[in-house]
């Protein structure tokens, strides 16, 4: 009886550290395909050349602004 109940015990820790393993695992995964994600959009960041624009802005200032 002693046997069977301390058996009981030993299993449900095992399986709860293994729950726990599957938990941390998960989290680290997680955590790698963060990291992967950041540093390809660095990467792409760093190395786009967006075009510039192409169409001419005009403005006018009037010459109050201009004259000191």
């Amino acid at each position: 009886m002693l046997y069977a109940f301390a058996l009981e015990i030993s299993l449900a820790r095992k399986k709860g550290r293994e729950l726990l393993l599957n938990k941390l695992r998960t989290i680290i995964i997680a955590l790698i395909i963060l990291i992967i994600v950041a540093v390809a959009g660095l990467v792409f960041l760093q190395f786009w050349d967006p075009p510039a624009p192409s169409a001419e802005v005009e403005k006018d200032l009037p010459n109050e602004t201009l004259q000191k």
